[in-house]
């Protein structure tokens, strides 16, 4: 009976990222799925498997192992189309090493300028040429 509510458990949690994957992949777009929580999420996965496999769980093992591989994909495309949408707009990303962007407007010594993307909660800026 435990095998078994464990078993629907894992099934239902598992399913619940079909939706999501199936977004990103018909919209060709990641811009609304955050990458932090995703790879979070993954490294819980991985410890949620390793347990499962400590425990010689099935129903653990074979939900998680199925969890982490949507949530890999998932991740994947995220990026992959993140880097294809950079692309088609013509720029180029950097990272901040703080996390946390410059006030628009305010340049720098080399001429560009930061601009936030949609997501700032990743931390992402956009360089641009003044005046541009």
């Amino acid at each position: 009976m435990n095998d078994l509510i464990g078993s629907v458990a894992g099934v239902l949690t598992t399913v619940a990222f079909l939706p999501q994957l199936l977004k990103i992949h018909a919209s060709k777009s990641g811009r609304d799925v955050s990458a932090r929580t995703f790879l979070i999420f993954s490294i819980g996965v991985v410890l949620w498997l390793l347990y499962g496999v400590r425990i010689r769980s099935a129903p653990v093992v074979f939900a998680n192992l199925v969890t982490l591989v949507l949530s890999v994909v998932i991740l994947a495309l995220k990026f992959r189309y993140g880097r294809r949408e950079r692309r088609a707009a013509g720029t180029s990303v950097a990272r901040l090493g703080s996390g946390r962007s410059r006030a628009r407007g305010r340049g720098s010594a080399n001429g560009w300028e930061d601009e936030v993307l949609p997501d700032e909660r990743l931390g992402w800026v956009v360089p641009r040429l003044r005046g541009a």
